[in-house]
């Protein structure tokens, strides 16, 4: 019996042992002093970090293309590669992970324990800030938040203010605000409001910003969607975005974006290492001021806490290269002279700073191309109409092509009227001008590198057009308009044989005067509808038919002043068109009968008046269609 007894209080005890054991296994996954960086740098990363499961294992590299960036970061922003590291990475090699091509890093400098709430330093910040500031790569710090009070937010702001106060950081002082899954942790089981969230991150970026130094928030992008209001941060403060895919979905602003978890860069062993792109908004200005045949002079924009600048030139190789040190703060400019004619110099300039700026340099200046002056061409100008002048020079040496300018005198300065994009071309007509006028023009040659022209001087030319030339209306009436447009109202009806003073032209329209209701207008008709030259100078015959008999119809008309004779043509109904039946050599003839006609038949005639050039005849108008019936 006493033997049983102490197998059963054996077995007793086995189970009593055993059934505890899951109490004990759960004590020890929430340890006091638990980094919440643990879980997620052990690869227990919460999915709301992925859009893909294929984006989890995907190994990030730098300079990696299929990474797409926001169009608002194609132009205006230097787009940089850089990592965060934690004691996690280990022994890291900061010279060798610059030569990789990192270009920043933010360093951890703290957590707050996910389970007591205590916070620790990171066992490696006092290696790596020295190390990577040593090795020239911009520094920035991070603390693993759990902070579910605002003060505890303040108090994880003075704590990692007083872990890296002593060194020269040049990038953000970070809240990493994240769960350590979406069910552990005491900012997990918290289930605080997305309002008080936001006033966490917004308390601890007051705190920073106060104490000088730039806060920034990281959070993946279903925190910063669901669970706060990020429009209430991202307004005053920087946003550093975790999203592990190629491109970003998130549609608000961010000025960092953690891609992958899983990146290999030498220098760190064989440790995995998060990836991030740094987007830099580039200075806003520099542009080429002026250029000579040996000279190009740059400007820019003074750069806030500039104690000098430094300017730097694109080589043969595509690579820049520190051209000039300018040790004065106030400078703005800065000429690069010594360059040959039609020489191409592309620029970046920046700012070297103030000690206590934060960051040794400002960002460059985008970059900004100029082309030294080439030799330039003499300019002929001939009025040759009424409306038109015509312009030569000659093939300038080394051009591209050439600038013609006209003067307004209205405006009182030039206007470019042509860009001639070949430099074999060397001849232009100006035709929408005003009759008896002088014009002036110029020209200069240009040399074009990349887009970029580079000019010669300015040639200069004078020329007068063409007195104004009688015309007259063509077509059986026309509306005469205010402006060489048909949007432009009408002044009224201007009838076949009207006629005109043309004295210019606008595009497609005569600009005329011409006598409306008794009064003298100026107007324009489309040119179609007005002839001009020594055929609009002949008077315009007015038609009378009579008929004389079954057969006959006499045409009647008044005598036309300086004709030589008259050309008399009628419709052939058949054809569907004029034939000439008579022409009349003696100017003095007024009248013609037409013989051999059908009876009680009607036909159509049109007469006009000819000059005679040599053995040539200029004709005038003819006069509008009249008909004729026989008896």
């Amino acid at each position: 019996m006493k033997k049983r007894t102490r197998i059963l209080a054996a077995l007793l005890t086995m189970c009593v042992s055993i059934s505890m054991l899951p109490f004990c296994t759960k004590a020890a996954e929430i340890p006091e002093d638990g980094d919440p960086g643990d879980y997620r740098l052990n690869g227990k990363i919460a999915p709301e970090f992925y859009d893909t499961p294929a984006s989890a294992k995907a190994r990030a590299v730098i300079n990696n293309s299929k990474y797409q960036h926001a169009s608002k970061f194609k132009d205006g922003y230097e787009i940089q590669t850089g990592i965060d590291v934690s004691y996690h990475q280990g022994n890291i090699d900061w010279k060798k992970v610059k030569a990789a091509g990192v270009q920043f890093a933010i360093i951890r400098a703290g957590y707050r324990s996910y389970g007591e709430g205590k916070l620790y330093p990171d066992k490696q910040v006092d290696n790596y800030i020295p190390a990577a500031i040593n090795a020239g790569i911009p520094v920035g710090a991070y603390i693993f938040s759990q902070a579910i009070t605002e003060k505890e937010a303040r108090e994880e702001a003075d704590y990692i203010i007083s872990k890296v106060s002593k060194y020269k950081l040049k990038l953000p002082i970070v809240l990493d605000y994240e769960y350590v899954t979406p069910t552990l942790g005491r900012l997990a089981t918290a289930k605080l409001s997305r309002a008080k969230k936001t006033k966490i991150c917004n308390a601890f970026c007051a705190r920073v910003a106060s104490k000088g130094y730039t806060p920034m928030v990281y959070a993946n992008r279903s925190m910063l969607t669901n669970d706060m209001y990020a429009d209430q941060i991202d307004g005053k403060y920087k946003i550093w975005l975790a999203q592990y895919n190629t491109k970003v979905t998130y549609g608000r602003t961010y000025e960092y974006w953690q891609y992958s978890p899983t990146g290999r860069i030498s220098g760190i062993n064989d440790n995995n290492v998060d990836m991030n792109f740094r987007y830099v908004k580039q200075q806003e200005t520099l542009k080429i001021k002026k250029t000579t045949q040996d000279s190009i002079t740059m400007q820019w924009d003074p750069i806030e806490h500039a104690s000098g600048y430094e300017v730097f030139k694109k080589n043969t190789a595509d690579k820049y290269v520190k051209i000039a040190t300018i040790e004065d703060a106030d400078a703005t400019t800065y000429t690069d002279t010594g360059l040959g004619k039609g020489e191409a110099g592309t620029y970046k300039v920046r700012a070297f700073l103030e000690e206590d700026a934060g960051e040794d340099y400002s960002p460059f200046t985008p970059a900004a191309t100029g082309v030294t002056g080439i030799d330039g061409t003499a300019l002929s100008a001939k009025g040759t109409a009424l409306n038109r002048i015509s312009l030569g020079w000659e093939q300038a040496a080394d051009a591209s092509g050439y600038i013609i300018q006209r003067y307004d005198s209205v405006k009182k300065s030039y206007t470019t009227i042509k860009t001639v994009t070949s430099p074999k071309t060397l001849s232009y007509t100006d035709a929408d001008l005003d009759a008896s006028k002088t014009y002036t023009y110029r020209i200069r040659a240009y040399k074009s590198v990349s887009g970029v022209k580079g000019y010669s001087g300015y040639t200069e030319a004078k020329a007068v057009t063409k007195k104004a030339e009688t015309g007259r209306v063509s077509v059986s009436s026309v509306n005469f308009r205010k402006g060489p447009s048909t949007s432009y109202k009408s002044q009224g009806t201007l009838t076949r044989g009207k006629t005109v003073s043309v004295t210019g032209a606008r595009g497609g329209w005569y600009k005329v005067t011409a006598k409306l209701n008794g009064t003298k207008k100026t107007g324009y008709v489309m040119k179609s509808y007005i002839k001009t030259g020594a055929g609009a100078r002949i008077g315009f015959p007015s038609l009378k038919t009579q008929a004389v008999s079954r057969s006959k119809i006499k045409l009647s008309w008044k005598q036309i002043i300086g004709a030589d004779g008259y050309e008399i043509v009628r419709y052939n109904t058949k054809k569907k068109a004029y034939k000439k039946i008579k022409t009349l050599t003696n100017p003095k003839t007024v009248s013609y009968t037409d013989k051999g006609l059908k009876k009680r038949t009607k036909y159509k005639y049109k007469i006009r008046a000819y000059q005679k050039n040599g053995t040539k005849k200029v004709y005038g108008f003819y006069s509008n269609p009249k008909n004729g019936m026989t008896r």
